[in-house]
């Protein structure tokens, strides 16, 4: 009797101190959870400080200016416009070119496509200021208005065009230059056609001077 109520009684004390160390065991762990935690919060900690001192370095560094090679840019070109004696002539630069503007009834009569005597005299004039430029090449354009038939004002400007270069081949030194000659009759009008003084300067023959050095 006795031995059964002692043997019951170990069993109850080896169950009382498996009950305590289990205890004792599920307290510790959160220890042992809390324990990494801190060591884990260290790691992203330094890790956080060594990428900050990082950047810090980086912007401290010495900023490096990328090299940019600029294309070369050429000055533009001195060109003076000649001085024409007849002010009904009007002369411009645009785009390192020159431009006289001559009204057609300074060189042809109406309807006509043969140059005037007088009319020479003012190519005289302007040949002498084209002997300065060199290897220049010289566009003559003819212009009429919108009167008549198209084709038939196109065929007259082509003429008076021409007639003016063949003026200028005529002059020996003049021989340096290169003539275009083109002719645009109704289809480029500098104003409208409106009116009798508006077609006077639609009536003109152009010529575009592009020099290959100053003058």
């Amino acid at each position: 009797m006795y031995q059964k109520k002692f043997f019951f009684f170990v069993i109850v004390l080896m169950m009382l101190f498996t009950a305590c160390s289990d205890q004792e065991e599920t307290a510790r762990e959160p220890d042992n959870q809390e324990e990494t935690r801190v060591e884990v919060d260290m790691e992203e900690s330094q890790t956080h400080d060594e990428e900050e001192q990082k950047k810090a370095e980086e912007n401290d560094a010495p900023m490096t200016i990328p090299e940019i090679s600029a294309p070369d840019v050429s000055p533009p070109k001195n060109i003076q416009p000649p001085e024409i004696s007849a002010p009904e002539v009007s002369v411009s630069v645009e785009n390192d070119s020159i431009i006289m503007e001559v009204p057609d009834d300074l060189l042809f009569d109406f309807d006509d496509a043969t140059l005037r005597e007088d009319a020479k005299d003012l190519l005289a004039e302007i040949s002498k200021e084209l002997e300065d430029y060199s290897e220049a090449d010289v566009e003559i354009h003819g212009h009429t208005d919108n009167q008549g038939d198209p084709s038939y004002n196109k065929r007259l400007s082509e003429d008076r065009a021409k007639a003016v270069e063949s003026y200028f081949q005529e002059r020996e030194e003049l021989d340096h230059l290169n003539f275009i000659t083109k002719g645009f009759g109704e289809t480029k009008p500098l104003v409208s056609n409106d009116t009798e003084e508006n077609r006077a300067k639609n009536r003109r023959v152009e010529m575009i001077i592009h020099p290959n050095d100053d003058k």
